[in-house]
């Protein structure tokens, strides 16, 4: 809006009788939201999706490293210029995004300019300013929902839990303002063959980091009676490039990624692979699925563009829908998801083992074709579907497949099962500090209870070299770590099949081990029943 998308386009200006504001007219009469508009036409109006501000005007922010970062005395200025764009917005278009994040990636020095500063709490004046701008927002624009912070780098673990601590500040701060709490998860360059880097300084989030750490968030949102969505606004890869491992980085992360939430529908309310369909302001990026064939603009001439390796993408998961069916598969970093369809079931198969896998669907029946998308000697394979044997799927090293099996009938289910996660409120805690009567896990109705399992995250630098113990309720059982051995640093979950007659309303948990300086990053217990 100050710069304009062409010199025709108006400018927004300073308003002069009020030094940090926006000039007012700009939206009462100079500035039409042609473009979302226009946009917005192409989808149903009861689409749900989310959109970020980044930078805010000069005139209302500090001299700045970080980008756009209101000064302290501007935060009400900036909610002004906040509401006015959304009321703008849906007067033009008769829409706006459903959730709105204020700052892009507020949690880094790069994008709020404090975290630079010394004499300022960075992280108290960003739930200042969120506050701020939300509860204009609230009042002037009722029904948008407002949240933060777009956390970027979420390596929680940082400085004894430090980055954990700040964005467990900014939750507490925010409390009874926001709508929804938001994070990006990133591989890194040089992630390819991530298991078989665990000894050499893997530290992303493919083998049970971005699970483990959601549940951090969903653990302290429980325990301080915070409970707000989650959206994971951007996953994926950054680097930029068109080489085959620069697609397979971004391939195998976005399936692999969406496999593991889909496994959390009652915790993730939104989750955006960063992919796009075209990207003008940097064709050759490597980021979208068309690209112009001469390199340089698109052009509305379709025939123009090229369509790139990122398309495979939206091939592979093109009609993966359904109601959700229970998956039992006990291998670690191989993940299922199943859903079914009238007479169709469609199982996804993410392997991040390190392995090739063969695994055995045969209990099921019926004519059943793989859809594949992986890498061998170097080279990105795409198969949009060929027969296979139920008794043996082949997956790939860190590929993510899709088994689409047709039956002869409707899938009819015998019963639904409901399932409950109970968080203790302690998260980032060493074995050592654990409290005296250990960990305290609080459950509704036990008594109907069927199956549970205790969900430990464990967090260690060097890795595990014994046996964890988990005693619940007096009674022992043991976490075989000997996945962990050998580990530049463990940071991923532990699951313990816990008997059903052993729960109770209050769970006491208490660990013992004989590593130093092992970290509890959350604990719950996970219940399921049956209901007819």
């Amino acid at each position: 809006f100050v710069k304009g998308y062409n010199p025709k386009d108006p400018k927004l200006t300073e308003d002069h009788n009020r030094p940090g504001h926006a000039d007012p007219e700009f939206f009462a009469s100079k500035y039409r939201n042609t473009h979302f508009a226009n946009a917005a036409k192409w989808y149903p109006k009861d689409t749900t999706f989310a959109m970020c501000i980044n930078d805010y005007p000069d005139f209302m922010s500090r001299e700045h490293t970080g980008r756009g970062t209101p000064l302290t005395n501007r935060f009400p200025a900036a909610a002004e210029l906040v509401a006015d764009f959304l009321k703008n917005q849906i007067k033009h278009s008769g829409r706006t995004a459903t959730w709105w994040e204020l700052k892009n990636e507020a949690t880094i020095k790069a994008e709020w300019d404090y975290h630079f500063r010394k004499g300022y709490d960075s992280w108290a004046l960003m739930a200042e300013f969120h506050n701020t701008v939300a509860d204009r927002v609230h009042q002037e624009v009722p029904g948008v929902k407002i949240g933060g912070p777009a956390s970027a780098w979420m390596q929680v673990q940082v400085k004894d839990f430090l980055v954990w601590d700040n964005l467990v500040k900014f939750m507490d701060l925010t409390k009874g303002h926001m709508d929804f709490y938001s994070h990006h998860f990133y591989e890194d360059m040089g992630t390819i063959g991530a298991h078989a880097r665990r000894d050499r300084g893997y530290r992303n989030y493919l083998l049970g980091r971005m699970e483990a750490i959601l549940d951090m968030f969903q653990s302290h949102m429980d325990g301080t009676d915070n409970v707000q969505p989650i959206l994971l606004t951007e996953l994926g890869s950054l680097n930029i490039g068109n080489s085959e491992a620069d697609y397979w980085l971004r391939l195998r992360t976005y399936s692999a990624m969406l496999t593991r939430l889909f496994d959390r529908p009652h915790q993730i309310d939104l989750a955006v692979p960063f992919i796009f369909l075209a990207c003008p302001w940097d064709p050759g990026n490597g980021h979208a699925v068309f690209i112009p064939n001469d390199g340089k603009r698109y052009r509305n001439d379709l025939a123009t563009y090229e369509r790139t390796k990122c398309g495979w993408f939206l091939d592979l998961w093109r009609d993966f829908k359904g109601r959700r069916l229970p998956v039992s598969l006990d291998r670690r970093y191989l993940k299922a998801v199943a859903v079914h369809e009238g007479n169709v079931i469609r199982i996804a198969l993410s392997n991040m083992s390190g392995r090739r896998q063969s695994v055995d669907l045969s209990p099921l029946t019926g004519q059943a074709t793989q859809r594949r998308l992986y890498r061998v000697d170097g080279r990105i394979i795409y198969e949009d579907a060929s027969d296979v044997s139920l008794k043996a799927t082949p997956v790939e090293v860190e590929e993510t497949t899709i088994v689409t099996i047709r039956l002869d009938q409707a899938v009819k289910p015998m019963v639904t099962i409901l399932r409950e996660d109970h968080f203790a409120p302690n998260t980032a805690t060493r074995i050592k500090e654990q409290p005296d009567s250990g960990f305290r896990i609080t459950v509704n109705e036990p008594a109907n209870t069927t199956s549970a399992t205790l969900v430990v995250g464990l967090q260690r630098s060097g890795g595990l070299t014994e046996n964890v113990t988990a005693s619940v309720n007096g009674q022992d059982f043991i976490i075989d770590t000997n996945w962990a051995k050998g580990v530049t640093e463990v940071f991923e979950q532990a699951e313990i099949h816990i008997p059903a007659k052993l729960i109770r309303r209050s769970n006491q948990v208490r660990f013992a081990s004989a590593d130093q300086n092992l970290t509890i990053t959350s604990l719950h217990l996970r219940l399921e029943e049956p209901s007819h």
